[in-house]
């Protein structure tokens, strides 16, 4: 799911299966919002989600995510909601490096209250973020390495 500006300039991602969402348009995001919860109804099915609404440059600042995720949450009963920091960097190499990784799901989070699931979400995105910069310098034998 990614805003709708960003997948016309990057139209490789609705050959993958991504599907828009246009914030400026209260109906066209709500939606999109209701397609993302049908589709989860399918086995084994995934969803992944630019939360921020767009493709942006990287930061370890905490991001600043739409409620968009939190009201798909809020729709099943024990989502899984997993991080996933990627970090790309020519700070050892004039070859650039990309670091990837999954964080582990995200506690429940017992509560009606959107804006805090959100706030927790940022929370869990910005401390996977720090320890991928952290490792990706000071580690970097934690990933593996792709040749």
């Amino acid at each position: 799911m990614m805003e709708d500006k960003q997948m016309r300039e990057h139209g490789f991602f609705k050959r993958i299966g991504a599907f828009s969402v246009s914030p400026e348009n209260p109906k066209s995001a709500v939606r999109s919002l209701r397609y993302a919860v049908q589709s989860m109804k399918r086995p084994n099915a995934s969803l992944f989600i630019y939360p921020e609404g767009e493709i942006r440059p990287f930061s370890t600042e905490k991001p600043k995510f739409k409620s968009g995720l939190s009201w798909i949450v809020s729709k099943y009963s024990q989502p899984d909601v997993v991080p996933v920091a990627i970090y790309i960097t020519t700070a050892k190499s004039s070859k650039p490096a990309l670091y990837l990784q999954v964080g582990q799901p995200v506690d429940r989070i017992d509560t009606n209250d959107l804006s805090g699931k959100t706030n927790r979400f940022e929370k869990e995105l910005q401390t996977l973020l720090l320890s991928t910069v952290d490792m990706a310098h000071n580690d970097p034998g934690q990933y593996y390495k792709f040749v």
